[in-house]
């Protein structure tokens, strides 16, 4: 009787790990899965799966977060700076894709006109879509800036312009 106790808690173990080790480790980590993103607006739409191949710079703000929206503003300018306008989007080495959690459309307009920030990078989400993004990538109150590899991993939190420079 104990051999077949010890056999089944064995067989508990490994089924337990193995489904552990296959399930995606989604989060904002370094080394975790980028969760998959879907955004539209009348205008763009844009899914970060279709970014594959680039590095991206998924930025997370809103208004009220100053240093949330200050670094997605500079992100923003240091890549129309340093990525080759001429090769369009799809051959940029860099892509950003700005998130804000903004419960005003208009505010969240306003803030990108103002801050001159592209506005086809840049989406307003709120509600349950907020929620869910904030769960998937373990955000709570925190917000910033994460650097995803061309094979969708989280390389770097609140990555440095140098950073950038040297990919």
């Amino acid at each position: 009787m104990k051999k077949v106790c010890f056999l089944i808690a064995i067989l508990a173990v490994v089924i337990f790990t193995s489904s552990a080790l296959n399930e995606e480790q989604f989060g904002s980590q370094p080394g975790s899965i980028a969760a998959p993103i879907a955004l539209s607006d009348n205008d763009t739409s844009v899914r970060l799966a279709d970014m594959r191949g680039s590095y991206v710079l998924l930025s997370f703000w809103q208004s009220d977060d100053a240093a949330s929206r200050q670094m997605c503003n500079t992100y923003d300018s240091w890549l129309r700076e340093h990525n080759d306008a001429s090769c369009g989007a799809s051959n940029q080495k860099i892509l950003m894709l700005g998130i804000n959690f903004d419960n005003s459309p208009a505010l969240f307009k306003m803030i990108v006109d103002n801050d001159k920030l592209d506005a086809n990078s840049q989406f307003n989400v709120s509600g349950q879509r907020a929620d869910q993004i904030r769960k998937d990538y373990h955000l709570g109150d925190a917000l910033g800036t994460l650097l995803i590899s061309p094979d969708g991993h989280v390389l770097k939190v609140n990555p440095s312009l140098n950073d950038l420079a040297s990919l």
